[in-house]
């Protein structure tokens, strides 16, 4: 098996202080070194453009660019995350086979040309969303691209220019002065995309399924599943945010399962929350409760809340309703429930707060490695378990249970 080669892109104490560098550095005959080289971005602001030729490669020894969790936009543009940021040219121009990119974001500043050029086969673009190109979002030439879960928005050209058999799920192109998806060349075929843009949203012999539009066109090819003239409502489309709002009509919930689609095959969405159910169309899956990256200020649930936050919260968290899930990472300030906690809750880290339980509570499983501030119960007890390396619970803090147990501190 090849050897993987990380090499970290950061403003300051990395390996490279630009994508460009790296791509310059690490140059190399894939298969004869049997290695897989890989750029790992970090939060900044990159003005460099690059280009990726010179390169050897093969399917298993390849070259990849990608941000790690830590680094990556949350589904939506986020200038505090690693981006390109180009004013002339192509933003990131692949001459290569097999490079693989993966959460990166450019913006093109209405000024460059195209921000992601795709000039060679097999490559492989996803959790991607480019801006304001000068003229294409995306431009793709070679047969077996494949494209999922990416976003173009605002571009002036296309937001996706299709000059391949390629393969697009799950895509989305919003609010692009010209055509969403453009085909000029080949037979693309376009699966679960989502197109809503001054131009047309969909243009050129392309197999398309389970597609929606804006306009009249998601149906010109014919194909199963295909919606036009639709009314699509996003978290906020003003502030660039297309996550799908839970009264959306026009994409949530039509799409078509791909987690086994023979060409390709994926089960999340471009903030890597898991897919389920009934597909929604577009890169966004739309999930009740869900939030990945980290919040700060107040979070009020006036019902339950089904899933997780993934990273930290700072400020007041309270619910009216039951808890059937976990937060996983700190928590400071106030924790208050009014309804019943439904199963163990679990802050992997600290909790720094008051944290109050005015409904039924079943089990506290290794909750905290620390708590900081008093803790009461006006309802049922059922158990307690330990907090961090074998203190009891009820040894932490000043905190008072007035249901069916009594505990004293």
């Amino acid at each position: 098996m090849p050897t993987e080669i990380i090499k970290t892109v950061k403003p300051s104490g990395g390996d490279y202080s630009s994508l460009s560098a790296w791509e310059a550095g690490e140059q190399g005959d894939l298969p004869t070194l049997d290695e897989i080289h890989t750029a790992e971005c970090y939060s900044m602001q990159d003005t460099i453009a690059v280009i990726i030729n010179g390169w050897d490669t093969s399917a298993i020894r390849y070259l990849k660019v990608y941000t790690p969790a830590s680094e990556r936009h949350d589904g939506k543009w986020n200038t505090g995350k690693y981006y390109l940021d180009i004013t002339s040219g192509h933003a990131l121009d692949i001459y290569e086979t097999d490079a693989h990119v993966e959460g990166i974001q450019i913006d093109g500043n209405g000024t460059n040309l195209t921000n992601y050029v795709i000039r060679a086969t097999r490559n492989k673009i996803s959790y991607c969303i480019s801006k304001d190109a000068g003229t294409s979002g995306y431009y793709t030439d070679p047969l077996t691209t494949q494209f999922w879960n990416d976003i173009a928005f605002d571009c002036n050209g296309a937001g996706f220019y299709l000059g391949s058999g390629g393969y697009f799920y799950n895509c989305t192109a919003k609010d692009n002065a010209g055509i969403g998806f453009q085909r000029f060349g080949g037979t693309p075929t376009l699966k679960n995309c989502l197109s809503d843009n001054v131009g047309a949203d969909y243009s050129g012999a392309m197999t398309v399924s389970y597609c929606a539009s804006g306009d009249a066109t998601a149906d010109d090819n014919g194909g199963a599943g295909n919606r036009i003239n639709q009314t699509f409502t996003f978290v906020n489309e003003a502030g660039d945010d297309f996550h799908l709002a839970s009264g959306d009509a026009g994409a949530k919930d039509y799409g078509v399962d791909l987690s086994a689609d023979p060409d390709l095959a994926f089960s999340d969405d471009i903030d890597g929350q898991t897919r389920s159910g009934t597909w929604d169309i577009g890169a966004d899956e739309y999930v009740t409760g869900f939030y990945q990256q980290a919040l700060t200020g107040g979070l009020i649930f006036s019902g339950g809340l089904s899933k997780k936050t993934k990273k930290g919260l700072t400020g007041g968290l309270t619910f009216t309703g039951g808890l059937s899930k976990k937060t996983s990472r700190n928590l400071t300030g106030g924790l208050t429930f009014v309804g019943d906690i439904l199963k163990s809750l679990r802050v992997k880290k600290n909790l720094t707060g008051e944290l109050i339980f005015a409904g039924s509570l079943s089990t506290i499983k290794k909750q905290f490695k620390s708590l900081a501030g008093s803790l009461s119960f006006t309802g049922s007890l059922a158990s307690v378990h330990t907090v961090g390396t074998g203190m009891m619970l009820r040894r932490i803090g000043n905190w008072i249970a007035q249901g069916v147990r009594r505990w004293y501190y």
